[in-house]
C-alpha cells in the first residue's frame, strides 16, 4: 500500500478577501451536499493509499457544519488507510468557527488547526475584506487551546496597504505571545482578477524585505526554528504535510482545482466548479491538465523546492548545474556550505527567484 499525503480543497467562503486569487466561491453554500459527494467519488478513484497526512484546506473548511465534517471524513476512511496517519491539519477563519465544529473536528482525528489571521490591526483587517477582528481571533485561539489542540499554525501577511514597519513589529509580537507551535508568514502579491489588483495598489518591496527580516529576527529569538522561507516553527512542530511538497513527495489532492503528484506525473483539476460536480455526478474523472516530468525536471524541481528549506540541496547537486549565480550567493553571504549542504540565507531567500530563474532556463 504507498503512503501518500492527502490535501482536500474546500472552496466555499462567506467572502472574498480582497488579495484572494484562489479558487474559492461566495455564492455556492447550497452546493456543499453535492460537492461532499463529488469529493467522495474522487476519492474512490484512488484506492489502496495509506494516509499519512492529511491537509483539509480551502477556501473555509469551517464553513462546513458538524454533519457535514462527519461526512467528508466519513469518506476519507472508506478509501484510504489511516493508521499511519501522523497529522491532519484543518485551516480555519475566526468568524466561522465554534466550539461544536472544534469537536467534531477533533473527533475525526484532526490535531492541527491552521488559523488565518494575517494581522493583529483591525483597521488592516477590514481592508483586506476579512470577516474576523483580532478580538474574534483572540477568542477562537483560546478556545481551541481549551479544547486541547497543542499544535496551531497562525498565518500572517505581511506589506498590507498602509501598514508600516511598526504595525508589522506589533503584530509579530503580539503572535508570539500567545506561543503558538508555528507560524507562517507570506508578502502580500497583487494578483489578476483580485479586489486589490482592480484598485490598481501596489507593493513596495523594499519595505516587505525589511518586514521579512524584522520577522525572520523576532522569531529566531523567540525560539522558533526558520525552516522554510514562508515558515516557522517551535521545534519538531514543522508542517509535516508541507514539507512532503517541499521533498517533492508524492501527494494527492482532491477538490475543484486541486493538485496531485503522483507516479512521476503531476495532475492538475480544473478550477470550473459546476464542471467538477457535473463529471464527478456521471461517474467521470474531473477535468484535468496532466504532465509527465523528466528526469532533467524532476531534478529541477527538486533543487528548487530543497532551496526553499533550510537544509537547502546537496553542495555536489548545485554545483554540477554549473550555474553563475551560486558563487554570487556564497561571495555575497546570500547562501553558505555546512558540510556538504548549500543552503539559502534568509537575504538570499528574498533573491532566491534570481537563482530560479537562472535554474529554469
Amino acid at each position: 500500500m504507498t503512503t501518500v499525503g492527502l490535501y482536500v480543497h474546500i472552496p466555499f467562503c462567506d467572502a472574498k478577501c480582497h488579495y484572494c486569487d484562489f479558487v474559492t466561491f461566495v455564492d455556492k453554500h447550497a452546493d456543499i451536499e453535492a460537492y461532499l459527494n463529488a469529493l467522495h467519488f474522487e476519492l474512490s478513484q484512488y484506492p489502496g493509499h495509506s494516509l499519512k497526512t492529511l491537509f483539509i484546506g480551502g477556501g473555509t473548511p469551517s464553513v462546513l457544519n458538524t454533519q457535514q465534517i462527519s461526512k467528508l471524513f466519513s469518506s476519507i476512511r472508506t478509501f484510504f488507510e489511516i493508521r499511519d496517519l501522523e497529522e491532519a491539519t484543518v485551516e480555519l477563519n475566526p468568524e466561522s468557527v465554534s466550539p461544536e465544529k472544534l469537536g467534531a473536528f477533533q473527533k475525526e482525528g484532526i490535531n492541527r488547526i491552521s488559523f488565518g489571521l494575517q494581522t493583529t490591526n483591525n483597521a488592516l483587517l477590514a481592508r483586506l475584506g476579512r470577516l474576523h477582528d483580532n478580538e474574534r481571533f483572540l477568542t477562537v485561539y483560546q478556545m481551541a487551546r481549551e479544547q486541547g489542540f497543542n499544535d496551531i499554525n497562525v498565518d500572517l501577511m505581511l506589506g498590507l496597504p498602509g501598514q508600516t514597519l511598526a504595525d508589522w513589529g506589533r503584530s509579530v509580537d503580539e503572535v508570539i505571545a500567545l506561543h503558538p507551535e508555528h507560524i507562517s508568514a507570506y508578502a502580500l502579491k497583487i494578483e489578476p482578477g483580485t479586489e486589490f489588483y482592480r484598485e490598481k495598489l501596489t507593493v513596495d518591496g523594499d519595505l516587505q524585505a525589511d518586514m521579512y527580516l524584522l520577522l525572520c529576527d523576532k522569531l529566531r529569538q523567540a525560539g522558533f526554528l526558520h525552516y522554510e522561507i514562508s515558515n516557522f516553527a517551535k521545534p519538531g512542530h514543522e508542517s509535516k504535510h508541507n514539507l512532503r511538497y517541499w521533498k517533492n513527495e508524492e501527494t494527492i489532492g482532491v477538490g475543484v482545482s486541486s493538485a496531485t503528484y503522483i507516479n512521476g506525473r503531476r495532475i492538475k483539476n480544473s478550477g470550473q466548479f459546476l464542471a467538477y460536480l457535473d463529471r464527478c455526478q456521471s461517474g467521470r474523472f474531473p477535468e484535468q491538465t496532466e504532465e509527465h516530468l523528466s528526469d532533467q525536471q524532476r531534478q529541477k524541481e527538486n533543487i528548487m523546492l530543497g532551496l526553499r528549506l533550510s537544509k537547502g540541496v546537496e553542495t555536489e547537486t548545485i554545483r554540477s548545474l554549473s550555474l553563475p549565480l551560486v558563487d554570487i550567493f556564497l561571495k555575497r553571504d546570500l547562501a553558505r556550505i555546512e558540510g556538504d549542504r548549500f543552503s539559502l540565507t534568509p537575504q538570499g531567500w528574498l533573491l532566491s527567484n534570481q537563482l530560479f530563474q537562472q535554474l529554469i532556463s
